[in-house]
């Protein structure tokens, strides 16, 4: 007998077999209940778990007290990797952290792409190694950044550029998908995109790929105080 149809003679001795363990259909309210035993109990809990989800995919991460101690962080891995074009959107935090940098580094460059049309857009994001960008959300359960349309009105910084570093205000770190949506407004939910980790696939003769779908590299900074 080949090894397929060994198998396949297995599965199908296994269906014949009933489960000896009884069949429960549970309700809504105990779903919510076996989900809620398994979410984090404290902030601390939270973001912590959205930590060591961003750390098994790559990114690197810092949880800092407001947006000064971001500003100083951002200006340390400019310095540190040499970077002086930066993309970026008008988003107010994104603005604040462009102001900040330019006082101090006078030959550091910001272009935001929210100014340049739709081309030309695209053409010169691509370009810049570095971004600076807002997540609107995070999921710590799965360590993912999200990123609504709505608010940022493009995501070629998000996408386009080698390098991300994206900010995140520890208030807006959810621990699932399902309290994410119960806490959004659903028409914004409908332009949004999950960013998790730096891009990466193997999906070609099994040779890893970095930067495929986007990032390289990513950074997250989540903020206690905006």
């Amino acid at each position: 007998m080949s090894s397929r149809n060994k198998i396949l003679s297995q599965i199908k001795s296994a269906l014949k077999n009933k489960s000896n363990e009884e069949e429960k259909i549970y309700s809504i309210s105990e779903l919510n209940d076996r989900i809620s035993e398994t979410l984090p109990k404290s902030k601390t809990e939270l973001v912590e778990q959205f930590k060591q989800e961003l750390l098994k995919v790559n990114a690197d991460f810092f949880y800092l007290n407001n947006i000064s101690e971001a500003q100083e962080k951002i200006s340390e891995i400019l310095s540190e990797n040499k970077i002086n074009h930066i993309a970026s959107t008008n988003q107010r935090i994104c603005e604040s952290i462009q102001e900040s940098i330019e006082a101090v580094y006078t030959d550091v460059k910001f272009t935001i792409a929210n100014d340049l049309k739709p081309q030309e857009r695209k053409e010169k994001i691509s370009k810049i190694n570095t971004a600076i960008v807002y997540a609107d959300f995070a999921v710590s359960e799965i360590g993912s950044l999200v990123f609504l349309y709505d608010n940022s009105k493009t995501s070629y910084p998000h996408f386009l550029c080698d390098y991300v570093i994206a900010i995140v205000n520890s208030k807006n770190i959810f621990p699932n998908q399902f309290t994410l949506f119960e806490n959004i407004n659903t028409e914004q939910s409908k332009n949004m995109v999950f960013v998790t980790g730096p891009s990466r696939t193997a999906d070609i003769e099994k040779v890893l790929v970095l930067g495929a779908h986007g990032p390289r590299k990513l950074t997250v900074i989540a903020i206690e105080n905006e």
